[in-house]
């Protein structure tokens, strides 16, 4: 199953949209310790399950909408 989820910095409020096959935790720990993440810099960040999908197609059409309906520092070219 694909899971899309917001990363959320405690202190800047700033929302990062991702997408995963794995926990959130194990995922939210892998941006910590990422050299090149987006949000590799958020403080103390939230994770918040957005929704669970059956293939890649549906996550992938799933993000990209959260992305473009909502405010995030997320690069719609990288979908």
């Amino acid at each position: 199953m694909w899971k899309t989820y917001k990363l959320t910095c405690s202190i800047t409020k700033n929302i990062y949209y991702g997408s995963t096959k794995l926990g959130l935790e194990e995922r939210k720990r892998q941006h910590q310790q990422a050299s090149e993440s987006e949000c590799k810099y958020f403080i103390e960040p939230s994770i918040e399950l957005m929704d669970v999908f059956t293939t890649e197609r549906q996550m992938k059409n799933g993000k990209r909408q959260l992305i473009k309906d909502n405010q995030c520092i997320n690069f719609l070219n990288n979908l």
